[in-house]
């Protein structure tokens, strides 16, 4: 009797088991669906950035080499560390350099909070490896823990913010993008040289398409400059997804890049570049334009 009852049970559950299977088919997969997972990007919002090339506005010699430490903006001049001291160039025009004494680095900026636009949130990366973001509440007005994540290889310098998402190179040679929201990653791309120096964003309306006897459009482009610790290019990646928008790169014998890209307000991209053997070195400021033709454009140096 207690046999018949298991047997007719189970009878019973492989019916309910392939009524549920059937009528799991007949209902149509919808966005609500649980089963029907959201790309891992949000869709672009404007139009897709076209390619662009590095143009060479100036190249302005600095009184010595440069040191390797970050050019910092101080009103209308950049401070670029060299030996011995710090070359003040004027970005206005007529362009001078006055070497000034040498300036204390701060022991802490690797590892100091990135505010947002907004001040409502912060982040910062540790040389160990760790990025950690805080967000104020919304009764004390205080930052509190939001996010922190591991990443794969020491990150040595500050986190970059752009809008929703966050940007940090990594000595694993890649840069990363995760959502300001929660810290879930959104790109990774392998630049195939550590990164150890601070990223800039550029963000401008570009005309488009006049060049080519079209109607000129205007797009807005979003991206983040970075140079590999090699010194061998500058790269814009875009915001979006990481591909690459644009590289300078420095020709064969022409020294090498010794800073990290910094983005000046008209637009223009300063950098500094030491020589090879003789010493010395220069401030280059460059600009981006939409290419025109396919090919690898020329750097203008001499």
């Amino acid at each position: 009797m207690l046999n018949a009852s298991r047997g007719s049970g189970w009878r019973v559950a492989a019916v309910f088991l392939a009524a549920s299977s059937a009528l799991a088919q007949a209902i149509p997969t919808t966005t609500e669906s649980p089963n029907d997972y959201p790309a891992a990007l949000p869709v672009r919002k404007g139009q897709t950035p076209p390619a662009l090339v590095f143009k060479l506005v100036a190249e302005i010699p600095l009184p010595a080499s440069p040191t390797g430490q970050e050019p910092v903006l101080e009103g209308g001049r950049l401070l670029v560390p060299v030996e011995g001291g710090t070359a003040a160039v004027e970005l206005a025009e007529p362009m001078t350099v006055r070497l000034e004494g040498p300036r204390p680095a701060s022991p802490d900026a690797p590892s100091a909070w990135v505010l947002s636009d907004d001040g409502k949130f912060r982040v910062r990366t540790l040389p160990a490896g760790r990025v950690e973001a805080q967000k104020k509440g919304p009764i004390f007005r205080r930052f509190r823990h939001d996010w922190s994540l591991r990443a794969p290889g020491a990150t040595l310098a500050p986190a970059l913010i752009m809008g929703r998402r966050v940007l940090y190179g990594s000595v694993d040679n890649h840069v990363y993008c995760v959502r300001r929201k929660n810290g879930h990653r959104l790109w990774a791309v392998d630049l195939d040289d550590r990164i150890s120096r601070p990223l800039a964003a550029w963000h401008r309306r570009l005309p488009v398409g006049a060049a080519s006897g079209g109607p000129a459009t205007e797009v807005e482009i979003e991206m983040a400059l970075v140079v590999p610790d090699g010194g061998a290019s500058l790269l814009a990646l875009d915001v979006y997804d990481g591909s690459r928008l644009g590289s300078f790169q420095v020709p064969s014998g022409k020294g090498m890049l010794a800073s990290g890209p910094v983005a000046l307000a008209d637009g223009r991209i300063a950098v500094a570049r030491t020589n090879y053997g003789s010493g010395g070195g220069s401030l280059l400021l460059l600009r981006l334009e939409p290419a025109v033709s396919e090919g690898t454009p020329k750097t203008g140096l001499k």
